[in-house]
C-alpha cells in the first residue's frame, strides 16, 4: 500500500458519521414558542419514562442517521405532542447517544431517557390544548 492509499485510508476512517454532520446541512426554522432547552430533575424524567411506556415509536431512524429530514419530523412532532418516542434501528452503541445528544441540540428538546434502541425526547408546547399538555409538578 503506497504512502497516497494510507492517507485516504487513515481520513475514510477519520471521517464523522453523517448525521455528525447534518448541523451544517440544517437550517433551524425559527420556533414557533420560546423554550429553550430546559433541565429535568430525577423525578420528572422518571415522570416522563413511565408515560413513554405506553407509547409507540412515533419515528424509526434508520441506516441513513439524522438527515435533515428526519430533523424536520422530530421538530413537528414535537409541536404536535410534548413527549415522542424514537426508535433508533441502524446504529450501535455510543454513536445511538450521540444521535440522542445532536437529536437534543437540533430540536432544542431534552433526553427523557435511552434504553436499548429507544430514545425518549420531551419538549414542552404552551400553545398545546390544556389536556394535551404533560404536568411535570
Amino acid at each position: 500500500m503506497g504512502t497516497g492509499a494510507c492517507v485516504t485510508h487513515l481520513a475514510s476512517i477519520l471521517e464523522p458519521p453523517p448525521f455528525l454532520l447534518t448541523r451544517l446541512l440544517v437550517h433551524k426554522p425559527p420556533t414557533l414558542y420560546n423554550t429553550a432547552m430546559i433541565e429535568l430533575t430525577g423525578k420528572q424524567k422518571r415522570q416522563l419514562r413511565s408515560l413513554g411506556q405506553t407509547l409507540d415509536a412515533a419515528l424509526m431512524i434508520g441506516k441513513a442517521g439524522l438527515t435533515p429530514q428526519i430533523i424536520e419530523q422530530v421538530q413537528q412532532l414535537l409541536l404536535e405532542r410534548e413527549l415522542i418516542k424514537l426508535r433508533l434501528t441502524g446504529p450501535a452503541g455510543d454513536v445511538r447517544k450521540l444521535m440522542a445528544a445532536e437529536l437534543e441540540e437540533s430540536t432544542d428538546a431534552t433526553c427523557a431517557g435511552i434504553v436499548g434502541k429507544t430514545i425518549l425526547l420531551y419538549k414542552p408546547n404552551p400553545k398545546l390544548d390544556q389536556n394535551k399538555r404533560i404536568d411535570l409538578s
